[in-house]
């Protein structure tokens, strides 16, 4: 699990928390359910988006998920993110 935040934002208390270098990501945001099979879908979605553009995959897609677990399904803020070149 990673936690995320901005420098001016990060808490100032020093947990095993570590830099990690900067990478260029693409990023497609949805709402409704985290469920493998719709993640799987906006996954499949992301990289036919990509394959139009001159940006490159690299590495699998990954998930990332904003809000807490009783928060309504279409008021979710859900991503699904790949690193990429190009």
């Amino acid at each position: 699990m990673a936690i995320v935040s901005r420098t001016r934002l990060a808490p100032k208390m020093n947990r095993a928390s570590r830099r990690n270098p900067a990478d260029t990501v693409a990023v497609i945001r949805f709402s409704g359910s985290t469920a493998p099979d719709a993640v799987e879908h906006q996954a499949r979605l992301l990289a036919r988006l990509l394959a139009t553009t001159r940006w490159r995959p690299l590495g699998a897609p990954f998930a990332q998920f904003y809000d807490p677990p009783w928060t309504l399904p279409p008021l979710r803020r859900n991503e699904v993110a790949m690193r990429v070149e190009g």
